[in-house]
């Protein structure tokens, strides 16, 4: 029983630990801090059919329109209950985990509604053009971001697509930071492993790079004594930022 409580106090202290240290990167990152800003993600409701219905209105047929919102809808409730497992799993397996709902800009879902081209709607058009193919408008908690720190010293940002976990290369590293003993040349190669494996969902990511870290490491490749102390900030476009 002895046992099992230090175990559980560990936890928690390492837990506390990434978790500060998430905190402390937003101080250094805007990026970062501005996904920190996000509604937090508290539960997984069930998808919005307003949208679908709308969309349904480009078709020419009730019997077209009704199949419509029907495989849309089933579409969404299967993206819907393979979310909710994958977040459950990553928690399960990672204490420090984060999870926010994108914030839809309304830029973003007006060039979604003109497919995308960034006119205004109307503009540049005929009559005979109004009616798009549908694209139904990213609902809330269609995207979300997750936040992780482990212990290897990594702490990255996620960005989780509205297909996520069902769709191969539906999440992407958006930020990617090294504490302690890690390069930026490292960071990239971690990055890249998860772009070439075409990951559906974040455990996946976590894998990957857990597994490069150790695939890397067990053949001396990557030793932290001849590492920079430095840390830096690996982000979209390769982007980075010494912190002082």
């Amino acid at each position: 029983e002895n046992h099992s409580h230090n175990h559980l106090d560990e936890q928690t202290t390492t837990q506390q630990h990434l978790l500060q240290t998430i905190h402390d990167l937003s101080f250094t990152s805007t990026s970062l801090s501005k996904i920190l800003s996000q509604t937090p993600s508290r539960r997984v409701s069930i998808p919005p059919l307003h949208d679908l219905v709308s969309w349904s209105h480009s078709f020419d047929t009730t019997q077209e329109r009704i199949r419509f919102v029907v495989v849309e809808t089933m579409a969404r409730l299967r993206v819907m209950e393979a979310r909710v497992w994958e977040l459950d799993e990553l928690k399960r397996r990672f204490v420090a985990v984060q999870i926010y709902d994108k914030e839809v800009a309304g830029d973003d879902v007006r060039d979604r509604v003109n497919g995308g081209n960034g006119e205004k709607e109307g503009e540049g058009k005929n009559e005979s053009m109004a009616r798009a193919t549908p694209q139904p408008q990213p609902h809330p908690g269609a995207e979300q971001e997750v936040v992780i720190a482990i212990d290897e010293g990594i702490t990255l940002a996620m960005r989780l697509g509205a297909d996520c976990p069902l769709l191969p290369g539906s999440v992407y590293v958006s930020e990617m930071f090294g504490m302690g003993a890690w390069r930026e040349s490292q960071l990239e190669d971690l990055k890249r492993a998860v772009v070439e494996r075409r990951c559906m969902g974040p455990v996946e990511v976590m894998e990957v790079i857990l597994e490069e870290i150790g695939r890397r490491r067990e053949s001396g490749e990557w030793k932290r004594e001849e590492e920079s102390l430095t840390p830096c900030l690996l982000g979209v476009g390769g982007g980075r930022m010494m912190m002082e």
